[in-house]
C-alpha cells in the first residue's frame, strides 16, 4: 500500500527517471563487470546497430588501443541508447500508474556519486603525482612544434609542469571526497560538473578521444545535482530564502547506519589509499633508462665505405637517433621525416636488433661501439647495404623548454 502523503512523480519525470536507470545504470553496472569478464553484455548488439551507421568504419573493430571514441565505441553507444529507450517504453507500457520514485531514484542517485567519484579519483591522482601526462620525452622534445598532433600538444602543455598537472588532479580528487558524503555531495557534484565540462571541451578541440566518456562524467555530475537546481535558482538568481534541506539517513535502521558509516570508511582508505600507495610504490622506484637513452645528433654516415652527404632532401640519411623508451626508437631524416622502430639488445649488448615498427620481418643487425660515454657508432648492414653511423649524444637540458625556468621578474615577455 502506497503512503499517500508521497506524491507521485509526473508522467515526464517518471520517463526522464526510468530511462536514466535504464540507459546510465545499466551502462555503469555493464561497465564494471566488463573491466573484470572482458566482455559486455552489448557486445552482440554493437556489429548489428552499426550496419545502420554507414558514416563509422566497417567491419567494427573491437581492439583495445586506448581510444574511447572508435567505431566500435561509438556503436555502442547508440546501443546502450536504444536499450535505454526500448526498456523505457516497455516499462511505460506495462506500469501505467502514478507512483512515487523516490526510493528509485535516491539508489540511482547513490550509484551516479559513487561511479564519478571513482573517476574522479582514478585521474585526478594520476595527474597529481604526474603520471597520465608525464615530462616531455626527448623525442617530443626534438619534434618540431608544427608535427605534434593536437592531443601530443595538451600532452605536452600540461606535462611540462609537475605543479600545473598536481593542480589539475585536485581539482578532481577534491570533488570526488566531497561526493563521498551526502551533505557535501551538491557541492562536489556542481564541481564535477565544472571540471567535467573542462576536460570534455579539452577533448573536443584538442582530439583527444575520451570525448564520449568525458561527456557521461559530465552528465553524472548534472544529474546528481538535478534535485538542488531549483533551490539553486531561487538562492542565486532570485535572491529567495529557501529552508534547508532535509538530510535522511539512507537506512532507517542504527545499526545498518553504523555498517554503511564502516563501509564508507574502508572504501574511502581504499579508494584513496589505494591510489596514494600506487602512485608512492611507482615513484619511489630507481629510475632506469633505457641503455641507449637519449637524443643522438648523427654526424656521419658512411655507407659502403663512401661518406654520405647531408642533403636535406635525402630521405635516407639520418639525422637524429632517439631512444625514449625500453625497446623503442625514433630515427629522425635530413628531410624532416619521422620512422619509428623497436629493438633488442642482446645478452653482452653489443648488437642492435632492429625493425620497423609495424615491419617485424625487415630485421637489421648493427654492432655498438661506445668509444665515450656521449659517443655511440653503429655499424653493420642496413638492407642490402653496409653502413657505419657515428652519433653524438645531446644534451636535452639545453632545450628552451627545459632551461628556462620559472621567474617572479620579467623585465620584457619572453614568448619565444
Amino acid at each position: 500500500m502506497e503512503n499517500n502523503d508521497v506524491v507521485p512523480y509526473p508522467f515526464w519525470l517518471k520517463t526522464l527517471l526510468v530511462f536514466g536507470i535504464t540507459f546510465l545504470g545499466l551502462t555503469i553496472l555493464d561497465g564494471l563487470q566488463n573491466n573484470f569478464t572482458g566482455w559486455s553484455i552489448y557486445d552482440p548488439l554493437v556489429p548489428l546497430v552499426g550496419q545502420f551507421l554507414p558514416q563509422l568504419n566497417h567491419p567494427l573493430s573491437h581492439e583495445v588501443n586506448g581510444s574511447g571514441d572508435s567505431s566500435w565505441q561509438w556503436a555502442s553507444l547508440v546501443t546502450q541508447l536504444l536499450v535505454g529507450v526500448v526498456l523505457t517504453g516497455i516499462y511505460l507500457a506495462i506500469d501505467r500508474k502514478p507512483r512515487n520514485y523516490d526510493r528509485p531514484f535516491a539508489y540511482f542517485w547513490v550509484l551516479l556519486r559513487y561511479f564519478l567519484l571513482l573517476n574522479m579519483f582514478i585521474y585526478g591522482f594520476a595527474k597529481v603525482f604526474h603520471m597520465q601526462m608525464p615530462a616531455p620525452s626527448v623525442g617530443r622534445l626534438a619534434q618540431p612544434y608544427g608535427e605534434s598532433s593536437p592531443m601530443g600538444l595538451l600532452w605536452t602543455f600540461v606535462g611540462y609542469s609537475k605543479y600545473y598537472s598536481a593542480y589539475v588532479g585536485w581539482a578532481e580528487v577534491i570533488p570526488g571526497v566531497l561526493l563521498l558524503f551526502r551533505r557535501t555531495a551538491l557541492l562536489g557534484a556542481l564541481m564535477a560538473a565544472v571540471v567535467m565540462l573542462n576536460v570534455f571541451v579539452l577533448n573536443m578541440c584538442f582530439d583527444v578521444p575520451v570525448k564520449i566518456f568525458s561527456f557521461l562524467l559530465f552528465a553524472m555530475a548534472v544529474i546528481i545535482a538535478l534535485p538542488d537546481l531549483g533551490r539553486l535558482w531561487k538562492i542565486l538568481i532570485t535572491h529567495e530564502a529557501v529552508p534547508a534541506r532535509e538530510i535522511k539517513p539512507f537506512f532507517s535502521q542504527k545499526k545498518w547506519q553504523t555498517v554503511g558509516l564502516v563501509l564508507k570508511a574502508l572504501l574511502l582508505l581504499g579508494m584513496v589509499g589505494g591510489q596514494i600507495f600506487f602512485y608512492f610504490s611507482q615513484m619511489s622506484k630507481p629510475e632506469t633508462k633505457p641503455l641507449l637513452h637519449g637524443l643522438w645528433d648523427v654526424k656521419e654516415i658512411q655507407r659502403n665505405h663512401q661518406t654520405v652527404a647531408p642533403l636535406l632532401s635525402d630521405s635516407t640519411y639520418w639525422r637524429k637517433f632517439m631512444v625514449n623508451w625500453e625497446g623503442q626508437a625514433s630515427i629522425k631524416m635530413a628531410n624532416d621525416s619521422l620512422r619509428r622502430f623497436e629493438f633488442a639488445l642482446d645478452s653482452n649488448q653489443t648488437y642492435l636488433n632492429i625493425h620497423p615498427r609495424k615491419d617485424p620481418a625487415n630485421q637489421y643487425r648493427l654492432r655498438i661501439e661506445r668509444p665515450a660515454d656521449h659517443q655511440m657508432i653503429l655499424s653493420g648492414l642496413w638492407g642490402p647495404d653496409s653502413v657505419w653511423i657515428r652519433m653524438e649524444r645531446y644534451d636535452e637540458q639545453q632545450f628552451l623548454l627545459l632551461r628556462r625556468g620559472f621567474h617572479w621578474v620579467n623585465e620584457t615577455p619572453f614568448n619565444r
